[in-house]
């Protein structure tokens, strides 16, 4: 049986977005614990669009050369792999 992949991409996160939920959920979650994705709170069929897996691996945080509004960016992704 074939798991599902996700890659998440979060390319333009501004410094109180990356100290609040994403390290936090790098902090609480990293590569052993579940975590739930739902793409689609209001579908009909939530098998389809929702997966239950683990991060594949702990990515750090980047900083590209770029600014908004006069704030570094940072960007990050990651993979969930589905577990059933």
């Amino acid at each position: 049986m074939r798991h599902r992949t996700v890659t998440l991409s979060f390319g333009a996160l501004r410094a109180s977005e990356r100290l609040s939920w994403l390290e936090e959920m790098d902090r609480e979650n990293g590569a052993s614990r579940d975590l739930l994705l739902i793409t689609d709170l209001d579908s009909a069929n939530l098998g389809r669009d929702s997966l239950w897996g683990l991060v594949d691996e702990v990515s750090p945080v980047l900083q590209p050369m770029g600014w908004l509004d006069g704030e570094p960016i940072y960007s990050k992704s990651l993979t969930l792999t589905e577990r059933l």
